[in-house]
């Protein structure tokens, strides 16, 4: 089921208006959002709903059984590990490779001269790719891996494993959830702060302590009511003492009813606040999404994308370089706009997801591109993929770079070009870690560096002189400041020396002017490598390079439109985060019925921008 579709909308409003009957916590609302989350699933595929309940079964059970007193050996609990990963491998490889290895196969056979009979009736059937299959299977290997490593922790519930992996907003193409984000948000009650049975407000006795803010109240208020008290007794006659007394208390007591009510009536405030907010920021995030999907990548899909990767011979060096930016941000906003629909629906459900894009394409290097691109993806291959591996630790961090990458490639599909991608996004990055290392090196050679180094042993006598020279170098460059002597807090404002002037404003050049470099080769090999990512085969991906590089072939040109579609994207990403701000501040000081009513203009006028019908999102197929 698409999100951007009306029995979506019906569908999604159905659960969230049933979701407020229900305790979250309680086994009841287990059921009911496990029950409409196959529902969601079974719109994709019905066939598939018992491999992902297996799925689920197989990583609760895993995590039980390194968890358990059986498998006290750490031999025993790698080979339940060690099991549990590999029949997640074999079914990734299964749906992904089906083609690949018939392929293989069949040349395999040809080559030798066998004729298997019933190898021909194989290769004819077609396999449907169980949709989510990717990341719900990542999704439960995180969490049995998790419990793997902390054998300490209880394992969750049957009902909570199979929620996990079946999350409806995120099933289908991410972001990828942490069982102990999800888990603790699953069983907090959603009730607990709207209906306090120790409240004043409800009428019984409150006997809570510091932990909450009528506790606090309670406590601190309390004694220097009393020590008042106390001290006003003191004046008084002995024989009208038990009458001060009971006044006293009665006063007391009315006080801190008071001080309760209120802060009750104030932590109510609060959590209205909370919602409020919560339910702005779930809507902007909506919005957000179905804007960069349904009109932004939409149209650079329509419009030159998907002509220009089919037949690149037909058009211009010129166009297939824009057809290049173009499906850059057309990739962009499709899944960033998947993203932000998903986190939106679970923030109008409660759920905090985890953010997955910030601003890819303003990244200075491969190393930060991948921290903000599919950040839940990258996490993952770093913690499950590339620290078992060796990391930075053990081995060759560049070659465990390559693997990792090269792996993640292959986790798209079963093409070469994948692998090509992948591998060059490793190589990429052990480039970057080499360029680092080459700097870190230069920078711990110079003189502050190791006089520094030499002054933290204390114990080497030309460290401490250079330790001295570098405080007094530091002493004259403060002196230099102001042409006066007098000390820095009474000066007036004056121009530093020329030298030390022209050094700052250089180096600060010098950094302006590498960020820059460094975010435009980012940014092409980023986007050359998309070009294997798009196109329908190897050969096609290097034709159309080849076609960017003469950069003076003749051909068909491109909308104009398009080149503002492609500034759009840029430019949300630079300020985008602003105006989100500003638009959820702008949403959460309208009245509810006119909050309602521009959010469904809003929708209608980005729906009808939109062409007629929307495509699915990209990473659908994954």
């Amino acid at each position: 089921m698409n999100f951007i579709t009306l029995p979506f909308a019906f569908f999604f409003l159905f659960v969230l208006g049933m979701s407020t009957i229900f305790r979250r916590g309680t086994l009841s609302y287990k059921i009911f959002l496990l029950s409409f989350n196959l529902v969601f699933y079974a719109f994709a595929g019905v066939y598939f709903i018992p491999l992902l309940l297996f799925v689920g079964c197989m990583n609760r059970q895993c995590a039980k059984l390194t968890s358990s007193t059986v498998a006290k050996e750490q031999k025993t609990r790698k080979r339940i590990i060690g099991i549990n990963v590999f029949i997640h491998v074999l079914l990734l490889t299964f749906y992904k490779y089906y083609e690949f290895l018939l392929v293989s196969m069949e040349a395999g056979l040809n080559y030798l001269g066998i004729a298997l009979p019933f190898f021909n009736l194989i290769s004819t059937t077609e396999l449907l790719f169980p949709i989510g299959l990717s990341f719900y299977t990542f999704q439960g290997l995180s969490y049995s891996i998790d419990q793997y490593r902390n054998p300490e922790n209880k394992p969750e519930s049957l009902f909570n494993v199979l929620l996990f992996v079946s999350f409806f907003p995120t099933i289908l193409a991410g972001p990828l959830l942490r069982g102990h984000d999800f888990f603790v948000q699953l069983n907090k009650d959603n009730r607990d702060n709207s209906e306090n049975t120790n409240s004043p407000v409800n009428g019984k006795k409150h006997n809570g302590q510091s932990d909450t803010l009528e506790g606090s109240l309670n406590v601190n208020l309390k004694a220097p009511l009393n020590n008042k008290i106390g001290q006003s007794l003191d004046d008084k006659s002995a024989h009208n003492e038990e009458d001060m007394m009971g006044q006293s208390d009665q006063k007391i007591t009315s006080q801190l009813t008071k001080i309760e009510q209120l802060a009750h009536i104030a932590q109510i405030t609060l959590q209205n606040k909370e919602i409020r907010k919560d339910i702005a920021t779930g809507f902007a995030f909506i919005l957000s999404g179905l804007f960069k999907k349904v009109v932004l990548a939409s149209y650079l899909s329509e419009h030159i994308v998907r002509d220009v990767f089919l037949t690149p011979d037909f058009y211009s060096s010129t166009t297939v370089l824009i057809a290049v930016y173009a499906y850059a941000m057309q990739i962009y906003c499709d899944f960033s706009g998947y993203s932000d629909i998903a986190i939106g629906i679970g923030l109008l459900m409660g759920y905090k997801l985890p953010q997955n894009f910030n601003a890819p394409y303003l990244a200075c290097s491969v190393q930060d591109f991948w921290r903000r691109w599919h950040i839940t993806l990258s996490s993952w291959l770093r913690d499950y993929l590339y620290i078992p591996l060796g990391g930075n630790k053990k081995g060759n961090k560049a070659f465990n770079l390559i693997i990792t990458m090269s792996l993640g490639g292959l986790w798209h599909g079963s093409h070469l070009r994948f692998l090509i991608w992948g591998t060059m996004h490793g190589i990429g990055l052990s480039v970057v870690y080499f360029w680092q290392s080459i700097l870190t090196l230069f920078a711990s050679k110079g003189p502050q560096a190791s006089s520094v180094k030499h002054a933290r042993k204390g114990n080497h006598k030309q460290g401490k002189e250079k330790a001295r020279k570098a405080r007094k170098l530091r002493m004259q460059k403060k002196r230099y400041q102001s042409f006066s002597s007098a000390p820095l807090s009474e000066e007036p404002l004056v121009l530093k020396p020329l030298l030390l002037q022209k050094k700052s404003w250089f180096k600060r050049l010098l950094q302006r002017i590498s960020k820059l470099l460094g975010w435009f080769i980012t940014f092409h090999f980023v986007s050359i490598l998309w070009v294997f990512f798009r196109a329908e085969d190897t050969q096609t991906a290097f034709n159309i390079i080849e076609r960017i590089i003469a950069f003076n072939l003749p051909g068909d040109g491109f909308a104009a439109l398009v080149p503002v579609a492609i500034f759009l994207t840029m430019f949300l990403q630079a300020f985008g985060p602003h105006i989100f701000r500003f638009f959820v501040w702008f949403l959460q000081k309208l009245w509810s019925p006119i909050q309602v009513f521009l959010i469904a203009v809003l929708c209608a006028l980005i729906l009808k921008l939109g062409p007629d019908g929307v495509l699915p999102f990209i990473y659908f197929q994954f």
